[in-house]
């Protein structure tokens, strides 16, 4: 039964899409090649085809394409598409699709060392990442919080720049702490494979910290936040 009310809600998501494509004109999804330019200005008007499209371009485009599309802040138009959607909720499937293929963009960039280290020297991509917190998207909840996780053990950079993106999200939202966050998502998580990633970012976050005081630093934080009363009702 579960499977039959997904295929129908695919079968709804196609639909929907096409008939995006149809009034949105010109799409990415039927060009093979296109400049960085074009890439930023189409995926302006969301779709999956387009989000869809650009993602593969990211994942098989040379350096050179790739510096080019980040020096256009590229990247913050698509973090600023995410924030917009995320904000706006999700209404329909297709909702929850372009969103994750925002993400997935994200993560295409991330794969590339020109686009670790943009985001690493540019806090702002980051904090804006971060948002995606308040997505209403279980699946682009847990790419978030894998990439945050890779990052947080690329380099010390990018561990600060992890933190420094909470702290912001903290003071945004008026979060208690800069991992209450991340302790209520494990707290109310009931996908397994989401309770997973969160527990694998609380460890990245205490294991990749400079020295041992502030590993216990770290570690008595999330204790504070009741995350040992969250393990335990996760048993």
């Amino acid at each position: 039964m579960a499977s039959t009310k997904w295929g129908s809600a695919l079968k709804k998501a196609a639909a929907e899409s096409r008939a995006q494509e149809l009034t949105s004109g010109i799409n990415l999804a039927g060009l093979d090649t296109a400049t960085p330019e074009l890439c930023l200005k189409l995926i302006r008007q969301p779709s999956v085809q387009n989000f869809t499209a650009l993602k593969n371009f990211l994942s098989r485009c040379q350096q050179t394409w790739m510096i080019q599309f980040l020096e256009i802040e590229g990247l913050n138009v698509i973090l600023e598409v995410l924030e917009i959607l995320c904000d706006r909720g999700i209404s329909s499937v297709i909702d929850a699709f372009i969103q994750l293929e925002c993400v997935n963009c994200v993560k295409a960039i991330m794969n590339s060392s020109a686009g670790i280290n943009y985001i690493i020297n540019h806090r702002e991509s980051s904090r804006m990442l971060v948002k995606a917190f308040d997505s209403g998207s279980v699946m682009v909840k847990k790419q978030v919080v894998e990439l945050l996780s890779a990052v947080s053990v690329y380099s010390d950079e990018g561990y600060d720049m992890v933190l420094d993106s909470l702290q912001t999200f903290k003071e945004e939202y008026q979060e208690k702490s800069r991992f209450s966050a991340i302790v209520d998502e494990l707290r109310e998580a009931e996908v397994i494979s989401y309770q997973v990633a969160v527990l694998a970012l609380i460890n990245c976050l205490i294991i990749a910290a400079a020295d041992f005081d502030q590993r216990i630093m770290i570690r008595n934080e999330f204790i504070s936040l009741g995350l040992l009363d969250v393990l335990t009702k996760l048993r």
